[in-house]
């Protein structure tokens, strides 16, 4: 899934707080099989976020305390 266009950020936020509005019996097979594979991914990514989120705001507590 690396080559699709939205991030893995929003396409979990949209699959997990959004609203499904219609289904078709045909496709729903694959839409349990996306949302399968952006919730594994995202928990796989999930850690390395937060770590990287958490350095940029040390740095950014580092630089206002300077002031």
């Amino acid at each position: 899934m690396s080559d699709r266009f939205a991030s893995i950020l929003l396409l979990f936020s949209i699959i997990s707080q959004g609203i499904l509005l219609y289904e078709s019996k045909k496709f729903r097979q694959y839409r349990i099989e996306f949302q399968d594979i952006i919730i594994r991914e995202y928990y796989d990514f999930a850690p390395y976020y937060m770590n990287e989120v958490k350095k940029r705001y040390k740095h950014a507590q580092k630089e206002v305390s300077e002031i």
